[in-house]
């Protein structure tokens, strides 16, 4: 629904303003964003037991799905990023155009419920809060189409995402005094390549100055072994792309 509510609130700013006139040149603006991700993950790890009696000497894989702000997760508070959108770019007439843009996000923290551990006497020990940090910061190059069709264009390029993964939680052993309660810290940065496709539309305010509003979806999708845990995963793959709204002003440079 928020989303939603944000793509309506972005569509009904346009288009109370006049149309675009024949802008053409370089240009700069700069506005807010909103990226919305998927944050839906995937992983196998294979176990090899150890060598013991009665145990299975047989590898065999582990395997699970979660969300970034499940619990078994990253435990974000939220998968909602809001920040700030430069950009650059040159119009070619009224139909083509290229632009680069980038999205200083601010970054999401997490913290997953307090737990207890419960000795056999009865006493209730309990254990520290685990939290989480991630960020994401993005940059795309596009081409835009104007077809001359309601002052709409369409948009296709791709974008560079930088991630950052900051994690505290906590593992209990039992000693002969209660509970032990093991702190683990794990941090970790990476990036990946990602697809976007878009439609907007730009509206002038006055003579150079123009309203952009657009809207984009990422088919961005990180591979790799290191944005869990500290793991050494077989497969882990994380959607880091999504639904994107945007909303700026444009000078153009005669």
């Amino acid at each position: 629904m928020r989303k939603l509510t944000c793509i309506l609130i972005i569509t009904m700013a346009i288009l109370a303003v006049p149309a675009l006139a024949q802008e053409h040149g370089f240009f700069f603006g700069t506005g807010l964003s909103a990226r919305f991700l998927d944050g839906d993950a995937y992983y196998k790890l294979t176990v090899t037991p150890p060598p013991l009696v009665g145990v299975d000497p047989n590898p065999y894989e582990i395997t699970g799905n979660f969300d970034m702000t499940d619990n078994s997760g990253y435990f974000l508070s939220s998968k909602s990023f809001l920040g700030l959108r430069p950009t650059i770019g040159y119009r070619f007439g009224d139909r083509f155009e290229l632009s680069a843009s980038y999205d200083l996000l601010y970054s999401i923290d997490g913290n997953r419920a307090p737990w207890a551990y419960r000795p056999s006497s009865g006493a209730s020990a309990p254990a520290p809060i685990d939290s989480s940090y991630y960020s994401q910061q993005t940059l795309q190059v596009l081409a835009l189409y104007y077809p001359g069709i309601w002052h709409l264009f369409v948009a296709a390029g791709v974008e560079y995402n930088t991630m950052h993964l900051d994690l505290t939680y906590h593992t209990v052993s039992r000693g002969d005094l209660g509970p032990d309660f093991i702190r683990h810290s794990y941090e970790d940065d990476d990036h990946v390549w990602g697809w976007v496709i878009g439609i907007g539309t730009e509206r002038s305010i006055k003579k150079s100055l123009t309203l952009v509003g657009m809207t984009t979806y990422s088919f961005a999708r990180y591979t790799g072994d290191g944005m869990y845990f500290g793991n050494l995963m077989d497969e882990y793959e994380l959607d880091v792309g999504g639904l994107s709204a945007h909303l700026g002003v444009r000078y153009y440079v005669w």
